[in-house]
C-alpha cells in the first residue's frame, strides 16, 4: 500500500537533525562538482525557436546519469549511478543537479526520487530519510520523518507518488508524536524499544528516556502518529487504536492496521499457517484478509479484501479475494483469484459487481482508467464513462491530454483530449506524457525522436534524442542520444533540456 502522508505543523521551532534509528548524523552533500565525465559542456545552447536551452554531458567510466523514460525528477534533484564492471560489484546511486553537478556521493542502493523535499536512502547499513541538503531527518517511527514544517511518511521509491494527503495541525504544544524509548534489553532481532507519546515541543527538547515526561506512557511495542484523533498502536503483538488521552478506543485485535487518514481505515486479521517444504525446511506464513472499519471500530466490510490502496479523492482501489463455497460441507475456500473495485470511506463499492481481469488506477482529478479483457476505458467518479471510446492501451490524463493506442500496430500511439477527440493529428511508435505543454515522441523504429507541443510542432530534432524524462515543474528534463566513440564503439551523450519560457 503505497503512501505519501504529510502533516503540516505551524511551527517556528528549529528542529535538530538526528535520526531515531540511531544512524549517526551525516551530511553526504559535497561541494558541487561535475560528475566523472569524459566531456561536459555547461554552456547553454538554444534551439532555433529559442523555446529550449540545453547543456551536454558525455559519461565517463565511473558514473553516468540514471535514466528512466517518462519519469519526472522533482525539484531538479536528478540521480546518477555508478558503473559496474563485473556482476559481483554493487551499483550505487547518488544525486546531481540540472548542471550534472554532484549533490551527494553515491549513497543509496536504490534510485529513490525526492518528493516534497525528502527521500528514502537505502544505505548498506539500513534505510534512512534525508532532506534535499542530504541531512538526516528525525525519524519518529518507521518511515515517519519530522521536518521543520511537518511529519512526512516516506514510502515511495523510483517514481513520484500520485497521491498526497495533507492534514494541518496548528498547535505543536498539544499535538502528540510517537517517541521511541530504548529499554536496554535485547531480543533475537536486536535492541528492544517501546513507544509513548509527547507533544512536538517536548519531544524536540531532548532525547527520550524513562525519566522524560510523557503525555501517554511508553508501553507500546510500536506506534504511529495521530490521524483524526486516533493513533494505531501495537501491544502484545496486536494492533489497536487509542485516543489522545491514551484510552483504548478500538481493541487490540488486528495483525495489521492502517492510519485513520479518512474517517475509516483498513485493518487486517489472519492466522499463522505452517508450510512444510521438506523434513528440515518449513515456513510460517500469516494469511488473512483486510476489512474496513470506522473510528468507532464498526466493521464496514467483510474480511475479504486481499489488498487495498490508500483513499484518494474519496476512493481506494481494492482487490477482493474470490471465495468459493463448498456445497457438500457448507464451508468455502480461497480460489487464489481476485476481483477489483473501488471502495469509498463508507464501505460502498463503485460498481455493484467487482470486475474480473481488471486493472484499476487511482482517480486523478475525478478521472480514472481501467483495463478489462482487451481494452481500456475512462471512467468519471460519478460512475459514468467519460466517453464511449475504448483503447488497446492508454495512460491517464497529464497536462490535459492522455496518451492512447488504438491497436497493436507498430505506430498506434497518439493523444486525445477530455472529450475523446484526437488532439495531435499524428501517430507515433512511442510517446511520453505531456508536461508543461510538451512531450517527447518517437515516430520510427530504431530512429531518434523529438519534442512536440500540443499543436504538433516539432522541436530539437537535430539532437537525435532516443529517450527522455518528463519535464518537471522547473521545466527541466534529462535526455540522451547515442554517438560513435570510434569505428567499433558507441556511447551515450546526455542532454539537460530546459523550457526557457514556462507556460
Amino acid at each position: 500500500m503505497k503512501k505519501l502522508i504529510i502533516i503540516l505543523l505551524i511551527l517556528t521551532l528549529f528542529i535538530p537533525l538526528a535520526a531515531c534509528n540511531e544512524q549517526d548524523e551525516q551530511n553526504d552533500k559535497p561541494t558541487a562538482e561535475p560528475l566523472d565525465g569524459a566531456t561536459i559542456n555547461l554552456d547553454k545552447q538554444f534551439d532555433d525557436s529559442t523555446n529550449f536551452s540545453y547543456v551536454t554531458y558525455k559519461a565517463g567510466y565511473r558514473t553516468r546519469p540514471y535514466f528512466e523514460t517518462n519519469t519526472e525528477f522533482p525539484e531538479n534533484i536528478f540521480i546518477y549511478e555508478t558503473n559496474t564492471p563485473s556482476v559481483d560489484d554493487i551499483k550505487l546511486y547518488g544525486y546531481m543537479n540540472e548542471n550534472f553537478e554532484k549533490l551527494s556521493e553515491p549513497i543509496s542502493l536504490s534510485p529513490n526520487v525526492f518528493t516534497m523535499g525528502v527521500a528514502m536512502i537505502d544505505g548498506e547499513d539500513g534505510s534512512y530519510i534525508v532532506n534535499s541538503d542530504f541531512e538526516n531527518m528525525v525519524e519518529l517511527c518507521s518511515g515517519y520523518a519530522l521536518v521543520d514544517n511537518g511529519i512526512v511518511k516516506v514510502s515511495w521509491e523510483g517514481a513520484p507518488p500520485d497521491n498526497v494527503t495533507v492534514l494541518t495541525i496548528t498547535d505543536p504544544d498539544s499535538y502528540l508524536v510517537p517517541v521511541k524509548v530504548d529499554t536496554g534489553l535485547f531480543s533475537g532481532e536486536g535492541k528492544v524499544y517501546i513507544f509513548g507519546y509527547q507533544p512536538v515541543t517536548e519531544f524536540l527538547s531532548g532525547s527520550a528516556s524513562y525519566d522524560e515526561i510523557f503525555s501517554i506512557q511508553p508501553v507500546f511495542e510500536d506506534a504511529r502518529p495521530f490521524f483524526n484523533g486516533l493513533a494505531a498502536v501495537k501491544s502484545n503483538g496486536m494492533w489497536g487504536y487509542i485516543d489522545e488521552s491514551g484510552n483504548t478506543i478500538i481493541d487490540f485485535i488486528y495483525h495489521e492496521a492502517d492510519d485513520f487518514i479518512e474517517t475509516s481505515t483498513f485493518i487486517f486479521q489472519g492466522e499463522m499457517n505452517t508450510y512444510y517444504y521438506s523434513e528440515t525446511r518449513s515456513e510460517d506464513v500469516l494469511e488473512g484478509y483486510w476489512a474496513l472499519i470506522d473510528t468507532e471500530g464498526n466493521q464496514l466490510t467483510e474480511f475479504e479484501i486481499r489488498d487495498a490502496d490508500d483513499f484518494y479523492d474519496g476512493w481506494a482501489v481494492v482487490h477482493y479475494a474470490v471465495i468459493i463455497p463448498i456445497k457438500s460441507t457448507g464451508g468455502s475456500y480461497d480460489s487464489g483469484r481476485t476481483v477489483a473495485n473501488y471502495i469509498n470511506i463508507n464501505g460502498e463499492n463503485f460498481w455493484d459487481a467487482s470486475k474480473d481481469r481488471l486493472t484499476l488506477a487511482p482517480f486523478i482529478n475525478g478521472i480514472t482508467l481501467y483495463y478489462s479483457s482487451s481494452s481500456y476505458v475512462f471512467y468519471k467518479e460519478d460512475g459514468n464513462l467519460l466517453f464511449n471510446n475504448s483503447y488497446y492501451r492508454m495512460r491517464n490524463f497529464s497536462d490535459g491530454l492522455a496518451a492512447v493506442r488504438n491497436s497493436n500496430s507498430p505506430r498506434g500511439w497518439t493523444y486525445i483530449d477530455s472529450d475523446g477527440k484526437v488532439a495531435v493529428n499524428e501517430k507515433f511508435l512511442a510517446i511520453n506524457d505531456f508536461s508543461k505543454g510538451y512531450a517527447f515522441v518517437i515516430k520510427e523504429f530504431m530512429k531518434p525522436g523529438y519534442i512536440i507541443d500540443k499543436l504538433g510542432n516539432k522541436y530539437l530534432e537535430g539532437l537525435e534524442i532516443y529517450g527522455m524524462t518528463k519535464f518537471n515543474d522547473e521545466g527541466y528534463a534529462l535526455a540522451y542520444t547515442i554517438v560513435d566513440k570510434n569505428e567499433t564503439t558507441q556511447e551515450w551523450l546526455y542532454y539537460m533540456i530546459h523550457i526557457e519560457n514556462l507556460p
